[in-house]
């Protein structure tokens, strides 16, 4: 009886360790063959969101490549020129007036004046002339106020044409037709000794010259420039009235076969 017993408990433990493996090895096999059930994961159109990394990177200038320094440096130089019309600037000569002012002749002179690709300026200069002058041995007075006019162009021999800095070299034709008056003590006669008034009004004369100019321009701030130049100035063309030259031609100076002069210009760009 005991020994039934023992046969049937060691039966039915080998039954259930054979079931047991069994299990076990059907669900390896499912394993290796897929036919477990295995856990998915579904992404839908709403939650699946791509970012375009390029959006919030800024673009980034392209970099030219030259094959010399020598065509760098002409690209450069390029970039620098000015438009052929760079604009147009007016002003006024502070040297003239200081003349006119403190002295016995002078002028109040404007200019106008434009500038091509920072290189030529072609200028128009007109003003009037002033003198009230006595010679002290003869004692005649010489009084004129007449306008005068100046046409000419300026070159800049500075390098950088953008900077407003300039070196200028150039030339000017100047004229002026004028009236003019004469009055001096009485003439007396040797013989009779009469006076005779010596006393001229409304005398004409009438100038043409030429003029080399040579100056230098800085650029103060902003619009603003202040230019000075030297010129010398020969005499083509003298038509002086019966009783004589003038003694002060409006625009030339004193009246001579040549005269040497300066300027101080302020300008204003416009």
């Amino acid at each position: 009886m005991t020994t039934l017993r023992t046969f049937a408990f060691i039966f039915a433990l080998l039954t259930t360790s054979s079931l047991l493996s069994a299990t076990s090895l059907q669900k390896s096999t499912d394993l290796l063959q897929g036919n477990c059930d295995r856990p998915t994961l579904t992404v839908t159109a709403e939650d699946s969101v791509v970012k375009n990394a390029t959006d919030s990177v800024p673009d980034k200038k392209k970099r030219v490549t030259y094959a010399s320094k020598e065509e760098a440096a002409k690209a450069l130089e390029k970039a620098k020129e000015l438009p052929t019309f760079a604009g147009f600037s007016v002003g006024f000569d502070v040297c003239g007036a200081a003349m006119a002012v403190l002295g016995s002749w002078g002028q109040y002179e404007a200019v106008a004046r434009a500038n091509l690709k920072g290189r030529y300026f072609p200028t128009v200069e007109c003003g009037i002339g002033y003198s009230h002058h006595e010679d002290e041995t003869t004692e005649i007075r010489y009084s004129v106020n007449a306008p005068y006019f100046r046409l000419g162009m300026d070159y800049n021999l500075a390098n950088d044409v953008a900077s407003g800095n300039r070196i200028l070299l150039g030339a000017r034709y100047g004229f002026s037709s004028f009236q003019y008056d004469l009055d001096g003590p009485d003439l007396i006669d040797p013989v009779y000794g009469t006076a005779t008034p010596f006393h001229f009004s409304g005398l004409k004369g009438c100038n043409h010259w030429l003029e080399l100019c040579a100056g230098l321009e800085a650029k103060v701030v902003g619009i603003l420039h202040i230019g000075w130049s030297i010129r010398y100035k020969f005499r083509i063309s003298n038509k002086p009235s019966a009783v004589g030259s003038p003694w002060y031609v409006p625009g030339f100076g004193k009246n001579d076969g040549h005269a040497l002069g300066g300027s101080l210009h302020i300008l204003i760009d416009i």
